[in-house]
């Protein structure tokens, strides 16, 4: 269809301006309805009119024959676009989309309502927040949904693109296909990938214990000078219950302490298998009390 036939369908479509409105040689390739083909319109190649005035216009009524690489059989070929859409934020993909619905509306293969709804659906989903421990909707499970769409509008249109009164050949296919599992099964949620562990940076310090030229140099422990008592082992360190905050777990000899009894709940005797029966306040640790009534 060329641009003089499609002119009153433009007067249907609501006027598309600035960055949403189409070039013509973008309408070109839109579904060949009178070749009965459906062509699949990739988004980056839906450029803009201000794209064609300012660069290089493509003729897609060029044809090139020449001999087929497998069969060697003369073919006439058509010469590939120069010109790409911009779709680096999702406002530019949905004007390219728009675009695209103009050149479905212009073949007579699509309505750019049903189209509309086509974009809607892939948004809707891309818009979604993502369960726990789901990723959010991608861009790339965007463009496999829309693909898949127009695989299963081609199955349903092998017998050809014929025009029903007063309905385009792809807009009473449309929801049926929208509705399949196939095309659905895309817009789902990817399950999160779990995160590699970090790797710690190794110390910039030789390793004394692993070179092989040196033997490992042992500490020796100081004898204790007459007098004066063995050093003590460090106390051990445990998390306290919320009733027992600013005591500790073990008495200065590390011999554990019940917690049950400083909080007035063990019913068992003095052989606690828990610990000792002793208030657990640091430094206390005599029977008789508990950490709740220490004075």
């Amino acid at each position: 269809m060329s641009l003089v036939d499609s002119a009153p369908v433009f007067k249907v479509i609501e006027p598309l301006l600035g960055s949403a409105d189409h070039a013509d040689g973008g309408i070109g390739r839109g579904t060949a309805v009178e070749d009965g083909r459906w062509r699949y319109i990739e988004w980056d190649r839906c450029t803009t009119r201000a794209q064609e005035v300012n660069g290089i216009s493509e003729d897609t009524g060029l044809k090139v024959w020449r001999p087929d690489k497998h069969s060697g059989v003369i073919k006439e070929f058509h010469h590939e676009p120069k010109l790409t859409a911009p779709l680096t934020t999702d406002l530019e993909i949905s004007n390219a989309l728009k675009r695209r619905g103009v050149a479905y509306e212009v073949a007579q293969a699509m309505s750019f309502k049903s189209h509309e709804k086509l974009v809607n659906l892939l948004f809707n989903e891309y818009l979604k927040p993502a369960p726990d421990g789901f990723e959010k909707i991608s861009i790339s499970q965007l463009v496999a949904a829309d693909r898949e769409v127009h695989v299963r509008l081609a199955e349903a249109t092998k017998a050809g693109l014929a025009n029903s009164p007063g309905v385009m050949p792809l807009d009473q296919h449309l929801q049926t296909v929208l509705d399949m599992p196939c095309v659905m099964w895309q817009l789902m949620p990817r399950p999160k990938r779990p995160h590699a562990p970090v790797a710690k940076a190794s110390s910039s310090k030789p390793n004394v214990s692993s070179s092989p030229s040196k033997n490992p140099v042992k500490k020796r422990l100081k004898p204790a000078k007459a007098g004066q008592p063995p050093p003590k082992k460090a106390r051990q360190t445990f998390p306290m219950p919320k009733g027992l905050m600013g005591g500790v777990a073990f008495d200065d000899s590390n011999r554990p302490i019940c917690f049950g009894y400083n909080l007035g709940t063990c019913k068992n005797g003095p052989d606690c298998p828990k610990g000792r029966h002793v208030c657990c306040k640091a430094g206390c640790f005599q029977t008789g009390h508990t950490f709740l009534t220490h004075q």
